[in-house]
């Protein structure tokens, strides 16, 4: 008897490791002659012959837990959907903010809430600010077309993974919560298309008084705070709202309990906190969190020979925070982890661990245009950009590109939130000439009085603010 599961194309005969017990199946599994797990019709057999009776439940064991897998293997593809939105975007711009990090300070983003942001804008965007604006925001995406449409279809797919997150994840009988909201604010007797705004699929739009920047500023940090738990309470201030257009925001707040959380009367304070794996300098004191040694834990070990990485699953989801940590190269400039070191880990260890992770919350915010100019959207920020999608005219631009995240992990849990933020301005009137450079004094600086008759310096110092 030759029988396929559709679940597992590949197997053309799910039956023929079990010849003899084929016909045992409609009197084990389900009388209406169907595999419940595998969607296997099969003949009605009313006899049973106990000769077999280890063989069907062998076969009963494992058709259950091969179609577990294939069930989990839907599961994994609905969740992975969002995958294919980020696409390698998220690589990218990890690396080159990991790159660009020269203080080491701790560092939290959201690259779905900058991708998101960035997209809305994208979807005013014309000729080669949009074809810029593609290659970096969508590096694997399928259809390169460089076109309105394109570009519309991208936005609709961004909104719909906005929509599967805020109703799969409602917080409800210990699901995560993740809210993601998405709004746009156009200044007060300012024109922008309807057919922008219908295209955006942002259902939240409202006119903004940028006169009073006070105001204004308050007004957009607010609906930042109620979008993310009152977790990111300030992200603009009065001078960014200055010479404002437009406003694109978008905001995702994140809250989850671990499946095994940490015991609170193992946590120990003022740990050593090392600067590498060599723990020869320490860098601070930390509350280090300590797993219960008796559950099992998901790890994996020696990634790309450099990485030892945990995977702490959240309840009743799919989610999980993932740690990486460089515990096998001495040599500091490795890799950054990506998520594609993620996906590469083919077979998670499952069994007891001696685990040790530090309680941490932390913010970090920065403003995104170098970053962005770097990994190839120019145009967008100065002269040439052509967002007449937007207002039909090509005197836009991007002004600003606005990123806070912050992130609070502890022996029950993780809550996190980002909001990005950008800003539209009119572009500067045609000067003739180029235009002059701009040298500001902000970080710490030199200085000296000099006397060009003599050559000779009288004083010289250095200011570092303070």
């Amino acid at each position: 008897m030759d029988v396929s599961c559709n679940l597992y194309p590949r197997r053309t005969s799910f039956l023929s490791d079990f010849p003899q017990s084929s016909h045992l199946l409609s009197s084990v599994l389900d009388p209406v002659k169907r595999c419940t797990f595998c969607d296997i019709k099969t003949a009605a057999y009313s006899d049973y012959d106990n000769s077999f009776s280890l063989t069907t439940k062998s076969h009963w064991k494992r058709s259950k837990s091969m179609a577990q897998e294939a069930n989990d293997m839907i599961d994994d593809n609905e969740e992975k959907k969002a995958d294919n939105i980020v696409g390698g975007f998220d690589n990218q711009l990890f690396a080159i903010m990991s790159a660009e990090n020269k203080d080491k300070a701790s560092l939290i983003l959201s690259s779905l809430s900058i991708l998101i942001a960035m997209t809305v804008c994208m979807c005013g965007a014309q000729k080669n600010t949009l074809k810029q604006m593609l290659d970096v925001l969508y590096p694997n995406a399928k259809n390169k077309e460089v076109s309105v449409e394109n570009a519309q279809k991208l936005t609709a797919e961004a909104m719909d993974i906005c929509q599967h997150y805020n109703k799969k994840y409602d917080g409800n009988k210990d699901i995560p919560i993740i809210k993601i909201a998405n709004k746009i604010w156009i200044e007060k007797g300012f024109k922008i298309l309807d057919s922008y705004i219908k295209a955006t699929g942002v259902s939240s739009v409202d006119t903004i008084d940028v006169s009073d920047v006070e105001q204004a500023a308050d007004i957009v940090n607010l609906w930042c705070a109620q979008n993310t738990n009152d977790m990111i309470q300030k992200v603009v201030s009065a001078d960014d709202m200055d010479g404002a257009k437009m406003l694109i925001a978008n905001a995702i707040y994140f809250n989850g309990k671990f499946i095994n959380n940490f015991p609170k009367n193992k946590t120990k304070k003022n740990v050593s906190f090392y600067m590498d794996n060599k723990c020869n300098k320490e860098l601070s004191k930390v509350s280090m969190m300590t797993a219960d040694p008796k559950k099992q834990q998901y790890f994996a070990q020696k990634v790309r020979g450099v990485y030892d990485v945990v995977k702490l699953q959240y309840k009743s989801s799919k989610l999980s925070l993932i740690l990486a940590i460089n515990n096998h190269s001495k040599n500091e400039n490795v890799p950054v982890f990506t998520t594609n070191d993620i996906l590469s880990i083919d077979k998670w260890n499952h069994s007891k661990l001696y685990l040790y992770v530090p309680k941490f919350k932390f913010e970090f915010e920065l403003k995104l245009n170098e970053i962005l100019k770097k990994m190839g959207i120019t145009d967008a920020f100065d002269g040439k950009a052509d967002f007449s999608g937007m207002n039909g005219k090509t005197d836009l631009c991007i002004d600003t590109v606005i990123h806070k995240a912050i992130i609070e992990v502890d022996e029950e849990g993780t809550e996190a939130a980002a909001v990005t933020v950008v800003k539209m301005r009119k572009k500067s009137k045609k000067k003739s000439g180029p235009a002059p450079p701009t040298i500001r004094y902000d970080h710490p600086f030199d200085f000296y009085i000099f006397d060009e008759e003599k050559n000779m310096t009288l004083f010289s110092g250095r200011y570092v603010g303070k």
